[in-house]
């Protein structure tokens, strides 16, 4: 795959978090085994979101 396909992939998978952040910023409990916290969906979201990318490039130098 070429470095401008990545890019505009990258753009738009980006373009897409940022709206879906924005459109989510109500707060929600998460609970997690015995961790309970309030937090905005937007942080909660971004969270998740970098886990996925710190993910991705473990699984890509393998």
């Amino acid at each position: 795959m070429s470095k401008e396909t990545r890019l505009v992939i990258l753009s738009i998978i980006g373009t897409l978090v940022v709206v879906g952040v924005l459109q989510n910023m109500r707060t929600v409990t998460i609970r997690f085994i015995l961790w309970e916290m309030g937090v905005p969906l937007s942080l909660f979201l971004l969270f998740v979101v970098g886990l996925g990318f710190i993910a991705g490039l473990f699984w890509r130098r393998r």
